[in-house]
């Protein structure tokens, strides 16, 4: 017997050497590269100090499951996902650590996405994946992710595009907050809304936790449809080497000193706001942004690369804007335009509700889009589609200036430092009231009620095993931040806040 002990020993150990094990240390857990096999994608076995585990999507067959003969003899615990689609992702390197270690770094790769059940709907080439975030960024081990796509793609009936997130949603225990946030701007047709998608994602074989995938703010017809001035552009300085351009500098805006412009400049362009510390820290990645003599911070994401002529046109548009926003009567004293004739004030009150209803710290602060068509089209100011919607509904950290328990006041987008002093302008305005109350009523009133026939009870169900393995994959950094992902009493704390959110609302926004 010992003898045969010692030869299973031996045996165990070759198998190591030959299948080429590896244990990589990340924190106080680790990875072991062999797993099993799921038709035809690998995943690998994940350690924690607790034990050994296996996170298997939905499709997985347990049973039919090939197993290594490594793994046999480790006996993972094998925790299988149900109801939501997989995306697998490979890397060039299959060394997510380069991407870790430089958010901004681009990794070309390949993905597949397979349905809950297994039907593989997408597979391609990625031009990149790379970091994605600030502050979670910065904060969190769960990172979320950037994937940029050669040419546009649908991703599961998603809006075609060039460029997707996978985001976290590290911070937010129930994992639903963006998806309200996002039914929402559907329920209210803002300008680019789109539906995201639950998903279990894998990198070079590591299960990396419960993701939501959803469609970034871009130029396109199914993402925010304005002339694309961005490619107009690239066409203008295509054979340019932009690095080696000098830079146009003012101490209110910032551009490269293009030689040419398009025919048309006035549009379109996406902007976002940004808030000040942020925005002077990463002033030096930026190449086109600027600020406004009332003290708002904005960078030109679209196109990326303006010319000294677009940063004079767009920074002198909002300046305009501004001061027909605060001024006594609406109207800009210098052109005598009201401001409903620079802004769809249809899309900044539906934008306003979104904000106000969720109560999200962002609010007003950043991941704010503006959006400008070309005046040929319509050249009035509106607001897109928004992100970050994970510290809202009551789900608050413990530095920030909002009380987890405090459901009620109206912001106006304004209560922590660096927001916005527009919204509470124009909230004042009549015709801003006017549109408010009716999205209000017809739209959000709705849709809160949907949620609490027991729509949140739903959303758990079906959550409920992936975020599971998620809550062991990420122990250690939940912990850390008191909360453990996929607690039952967490989202019930959700439907109880929204609820008291939207009936303290209603008794403001349905009266006369």
């Amino acid at each position: 017997m010992k003898k045969y002990a010692v030869i299973k020993l031996i045996t165990l150990i070759i198998s190591v050497i030959v299948l080429g094990a590896l244990i990589v240390v990340r924190g106080s857990s680790e990875k072991i590269e062999l797993g099993i096999r799921v038709g035809n994608e690998t995943i690998n076995i994940y350690e924690n100090e607790d034990g050994q585990y296996l996170f298997l999507p939905s499709y997985a067959d347990v049973n039919a499951t090939e197993k290594k003969r490594l793994v046999k003899a480790l006996n993972p615990v094998v925790m299988k996902s149900e109801n939501i689609p997989s995306i697998f992702i490979n890397t060039r390197s299959s060394d997510i650590n380069n991407i870790y270690s430089d958010k901004n770094y681009k990794e070309p790769g390949k993905m597949r996405v397979y349905s809950k059940d297994g039907d593989l709907i997408i597979r391609g080439g990625l031009k990149y994946i790379k970091g994605r975030g600030n502050y979670s960024w910065n904060s969190w081990d769960k990172k979320s992710f950037t994937l940029y796509f050669e040419k546009e793609v649908s991703i599961y009936g998603l809006a075609a595009g060039h460029s997707y997130a996978l985001i976290a949603n590290a911070s937010d225990p129930t994992c639903l907050r963006n998806e309200i946030g996002r039914q929402l701007e559907q329920r209210l047709n803002i300008a680019g809304s789109n539906s995201g998608l639950f998903s279990d994602l894998y990198i070079d074989g590591d299960y990396m936790g419960n993701y939501y995938l959803a469609p970034a703010v871009e130029v396109g017809r199914g993402r925010i449809d304005i002339a694309d001035l961005e490619t107009t552009m690239k066409e203008i300085y295509k054979k340019t080497n932009v690095d080696s351009l000098n830079i146009y500098e003012t101490p209110k805006k910032k551009a490269l000193n293009l030689l040419q412009n398009p025919s048309d400049i006035t549009g379109g362009y996406i902007i976002e706001r940004e808030f000040v510390e942020r925005y002077e820290t990463e002033y030096g990645e930026n190449v086109s942004c600027f600020s406004t003599d009332g003290g708002e911070y904005f960078v030109v994401k679209s196109p990326k690369y303006c010319s000294v002529d677009e940063i004079e046109y767009i920074s002198n548009y909002f300046d305009e804007i501004e001061k027909a926003i605060l001024s006594v009567d609406g109207i800009n004293p210098d052109t005598g335009k009201d401001i409903s004739e620079y802004i769809d004030m249809e899309s900044f009150v539906k934008w306003y509700i979104i904000e106000e209803v969720l109560k999200n710290y962002d609010a007003g602060v950043s991941s704010t889009y503006y959006f400008k068509d070309s005046d040929l089209v319509d050249g009035r100011l509106r607001i897109s589609t928004g992100w970050d919607f994970d510290m809202s509904l009551g789900n608050y950290l413990d530095w920030m200036e909002y009380s987890k328990e405090d459901y009620s006041n109206l912001t106006k987008l304004g209560e922590v430092a660096s927001s916005t002093n527009w919204f509470a302008k124009l909230y004042d305005r009549d015709d801003f009231q006017q549109i408010l109350r009716e999205e209000f009523r017809k739209a959000v009133i709705p849709y809160g009620n949907e949620l609490n026939d027991n729509s949140i009870t739903v959303y758990y169900n079906m959550l409920h095993p992936s975020v599971s393995m998620d809550a062991i994959r990420w122990k250690d950094m939940y912990a850390s931040n008191n909360f453990m992902i996929g607690d039952k009493a967490e989202y019930d704390y959700l439907a109880d806040f929204l609820n008291k959110r939207l009936n303290y609302l209603s008794k403001i926004w349905t009266t006369e």
